[in-house]
């Protein structure tokens, strides 16, 4: 008796394993899917918005780099600039509005409006 019981529950073990590799398998397939779609969509972004950043006013355009890429705060790029500080968080409000619309779909304000329908 005792060694049926034993048998069967190194089968169980054996078993559970088995099942757990294979679904371990399709997990790493269907990740290794979705990091691919998500590496692509991040990737279509990226130029979505650097095309963007080449269609902004130069005003706009380096406070924009200033504050999202280089990390400097409002004060620091209003000391860089020689701009008040209000001035650069409204340059820096105007391009990021610009941008959300950009990468909704929806037409853009302001000056890069101008830029990138080609009026300027």
């Amino acid at each position: 008796m005792f060694r049926i019981a034993q048998n069967l529950h190194r089968n169980a073990i054996r078993d559970r394993r088995s099942r757990e590799s294979k679904l371990d398998g399709l997990a790493l397939e269907t990740e290794s899917s979705s990091d691919g779609r998500r590496h692509q969509e991040e990737r279509s972004t990226l130029v979505a918005v650097r095309h963007f950043l080449e269609g902004l006013p130069e005003e706009q355009r380096v406070i924009m780099l200033l504050v999202c890429v280089e990390g400097h705060s409002y004060k620091e790029v209003a000391e860089i600039t020689g701009l008040p500080v209000g001035t650069v968080t409204s340059r820096l409000g105007r391009a990021r509005a610009d941008l959300r619309n950009y990468l909704e779909g929806a037409a853009p304000t302001g000056e890069a409006a101008e830029i990138q329908g080609g009026v300027r």
